[in-house]
């Protein structure tokens, strides 16, 4: 029996080891974020693309978006399942689910409800994801979740260390009929 105590201590030593360095570190959870970037949609053929400026606090958002030269300036306020869309002096045009009041207004919708966690560099927790393929550094490179195959580029440091924190500087996101592009030239946490 003493005989194979040691090829059992390091069988065990080493699946332990093995499964510990297969396992990415989870950061915390953020509950607010300030970001600018620049925002690219390919829908049905036709081309948009914008600056924006996103704040989140807790599920509650408001994203100001705007082409170029800062021309045709809209806000859309909301959260996981209702939004506003308000046009450059105040006035509401349209409100309702996400998805319906950017399809009817802009002729194209994003996942407003899981872009939150997606531009924080993981999936929404609320929904199943699959085919999650991380990188050397431990970053997640791409997942599929909610009907959308999702990846991440050119992740870079947001908050040292002890809080670290490296985000994707580049999201993009496709499904079938819509492709969308982030790219985040600025962030507050």
């Amino acid at each position: 029996m003493n005989v194979y105590k040691p090829l059992f201590l390091n069988a065990f030593c080493c699946l332990a080891l093995a499964g510990c360095v297969s396992l990415p570190v989870q950061p915390p959870p953020l509950n607010g974020f300030v970001l600018k970037g620049k925002l690219a949609v390919e829908d049905a053929g036709e081309r948009h693309s914008a600056n924006f400026q996103w704040r989140q606090d807790g599920e509650q958002y408001g994203i100001d978006v705007w082409g170029p030269l800062g021309q045709g300036r809209i806000h859309l306020q909301g959260d996981r399942s209702s939004l506003m869309l308000i046009d450059g002096e105040g006035e509401v045009v349209r409100q309702g689910t996400p998805e319906a009041v950017m399809q009817a207004a802009l002729g194209w919708s994003m996942p407003l409800e899981v872009l939150p966690s997606w531009v924080l560099g993981q999936p929404d927790a609320d929904l199943p994801a699959r085919r999650l393929v991380y990188g050397e550094q431990g970053h997640l490179q791409s997942f599929s979740q909610a009907g959308w195959s999702v990846q991440f580029a050119q992740f870079r440091e947001v908050l040292p260390a002890p809080d670290e924190r490296w985000l994707p500087r580049r999201i993009d996101a496709h499904n079938p009929a819509t492709k969308i592009r982030l790219i985040i030239a600025e962030w507050q946490i």
